[in-house]
């Protein structure tokens, strides 16, 4: 009830927005702003570019080759609209990411705007 209410205020006051539909685990659909998406994207891939220039993840789980493909799950999974897939990646990501602080910094932007985003997903 309440996300159909959502998307009719957002079609009410943002018609020209780009919106995808997303299914929910309720069986509800919500709307997610593709201008999210690419942010996500980007986030992801500037994330994977630190780790890609880096020698090792100090004290992490994982190798930086293990991380790295993580990473470009997420981006696939975003960019193929598998938004069930995104929280639970990231969660990996989040448990390999070792004693990096600038991984962790980069880390919780991603976080913070999937979690804002994918509230019910």
């Amino acid at each position: 009830l309440i996300v159909n209410f959502k998307n009719l205020i957002v079609k009410i006051l943002c018609p020209q927005m780009q919106a995808q539909q997303v299914q929910t685990e309720g069986g509800g659909v919500a709307s997610v702003d593709k201008d999210v998406c690419s942010r996500i994207v980007f986030l992801a891939k500037d994330l994977k570019d630190y780790i890609g220039g880096l020698k090792k993840v100090k004290k992490s789980t994982l190798t930086k080759g293990e991380l790295t493909e993580i990473i470009n799950s997420l981006i696939n999974a975003v960019k193929n609209g598998d938004y069930k897939y995104i929280k639970p990646l990231l969660l990996s990501i989040k448990a390999a990411e070792g004693k990096d602080k600038e991984i962790l910094h980069r880390l919780s932007g991603l976080q913070e705007i999937v979690n804002n985003t994918f509230i019910d997903a």
